[in-house]
């Protein structure tokens, strides 16, 4: 990737070290392929990918449903105050549900699952979003 001519961050998840990664136009003996690939290769549909001899990596959204907000840090790290636009492609829209308070009390762990989307809940990028369009000033 160090024939890359611009600053660039791709995001994925290091099964062997069990960390997020962010490949970025420095990442040396990376080919861009291969970082690409990785950032998409979520389980049960793509393999793992070997980025690096011993370093398998899968996509980053397996982690963390919205990774914009890592990339920004990182992109701060790296980079500084150049000016940072973030391309985040997803996989569609995330469906509001919302939950009664009232019926919400008497749920107990198998109701939230089943009835109070506890998962979709803990898995929301809302915070994320909401984050980003703070800290990069847009609505």
């Amino acid at each position: 990737m160090t024939d890359i001519k611009t600053h660039i961050l791709i995001s994925s998840y290091d099964i062997t070290s069990q960390t997020p990664i962010m490949f970025n136009e420095k990442s040396e003996g990376v080919f861009l392929a291969d970082a690409v690939n990785a950032s998409t290769a979520a389980p049960t549909y793509f393999p793992p990918v070997e980025v690096l001899p011993g370093k398998w990596c899968i996509d980053g959204g397996v982690v963390a449903s919205d990774l914009a907000m890592y990339a920004y840090a990182e992109a701060i790290r790296i980079w500084g105050g150049d000016e940072i636009r973030i391309l985040s492609i997803g996989t569609g829209l995330t469906t509001n549900l919302t939950v009664n308070g009232d019926e919400a009390r008497s749920y107990g762990l198998i109701g939230w699952f089943t009835k109070g989307d506890l998962l979709g809940t803990l898995t929301s990028n809302a915070i994320v979003q909401q984050q980003a369009e703070i800290l990069l000033n847009e609505k």
